[in-house]
């Protein structure tokens, strides 16, 4: 005699009836009663049938499932930002938060793309906070972005998030109207953005990012703060190194990248921007201080800063001392928007 077929558990939602309301198991134990299973020997004919299933489970197990039913959660929203218990109690009002790197405490940020807009959303009044963030967290993959929270007060509204590009056009939609009305999308304007984004920007990059002193002693341990142990700041400031080198190579006309080569565009950049500003409060003669106001002051405000800093800063900020006025323009916003 065969022993009896081990119990097998098979979920009714997950089954599949045959056209004729039969399990196809029996379909064929009908057609061949001496067909057997591929797990027992025990003829399929001899083993039970119930209406709950092809085996009916112990009643122990039943209980057991009974009192403790399997339940699929529906799934939950990704998180729209980190908040505290203090956050939510005393927060009534719109919330803007921009995600950059660094920034604590609405100091700026160590990032030039991510300083640039911290600094223009001052200028146009927008009332927002920052929280240090990274690339990781972006739905661009990159800092910075923009949270936009409704009030708490009301019917609670989906949170809206503003990725970089498209960071200009909601400052025009949502912040105050403003004096400055250069046009961005002039000859001038295009030439002169086109100097800090690249010459300004390569020597920048190699400052802080190739520059092997500055490296390690200083970009990679900002980056890695959070997490300050060694594989990982190796392996962080390695990757940082090669992206800055791969960017640095797409914008120059020659594969030969040297510090000094970097720093006299720059040094030609800085000259052609002073000349720009002569002795105009703010650039291309405006009213009030700009986007592009605030993209030259990004750079110039982190060059100053970085100047004490091991490493070949101080060359590079050594060339921007030149310019008089270029300093009293990054002490004029800096006074104003960052007390």
């Amino acid at each position: 005699m065969h022993a009896p077929a081990p119990a097998v558990l098979h979920s009714p939602a997950r089954v599949k009836p045959a056209l004729d309301g039969q399990h196809p198991k029996t379909l064929l134990a009908n057609k061949n009663p001496t067909c057997r299973d591929n797990f027992t020997s025990t003829p399929l004919q001899s083993m039970p049938r119930t209406d709950d299933g092809f085996f009916r489970a112990p009643r122990f197990i039943r209980v057991l499932f009974g009192a403790f039913p399997l339940v699929t959660l529906p799934v939950d929203p990704p998180p729209e930002r980190g908040r505290t218990i203090a956050d939510n109690a005393a927060d009534d009002s719109n919330t803007t938060t921009l995600f950059v790197f660094g920034a604590e405490d609405g100091a700026p940020s160590f990032n030039p793309a991510c300083l640039k807009w911290q600094t223009f959303l001052r200028i146009r009044g927008v009332d927002f906070r920052t929280e240090p963030s990274s690339n990781h967290a972006s739905p661009s993959g990159s800092l910075p972005f923009l949270v936009v929270e409704g009030s708490r007060t009301q019917t609670r509204l989906p949170a809206e998030t503003v990725t970089a590009g498209k960071l200009a056009r909601w400052i025009e939609d949502n912040a105050a109207s403003s004096v400055n009305t250069v046009d961005v999308d002039g000859a001038d304007y295009r030439a002169f953005q086109t100097l800090l984004d690249t010459s300004i920007r390569d020597a920048w990059l190699y400052a802080m990012y190739v520059d092997a002193d500055t490296l390690h002693g200083v970009t990679a341990p900002r980056y890695t703060a959070t997490t300050p142990t060694w594989p990982v700041t190796a392996a962080l400031a390695a990757q940082m190194r090669r992206a800055a080198l791969a960017s640095i190579r797409s914008s120059s006309s020659t594969s030969t990248i040297t510090g000094r080569t970097l720093y006299a565009r720059a040094e030609g950049a800085w000259e052609a921007l002073s000349t720009l500003l002569g002795t105009d409060r703010w650039f291309f003669g405006a009213q009030d201080a700009g986007l592009f106001d605030a993209s030259v002051f990004a750079y110039v405000h982190l060059i100053l800063a970085g100047e004490k800093e091991s490493g070949s800063g101080a060359e590079l900020a050594s060339g921007l001392r030149r310019h008089a006025n270029l300093i009293q323009h990054e002490a004029r916003i800096r006074s104003r928007w960052y007390p």
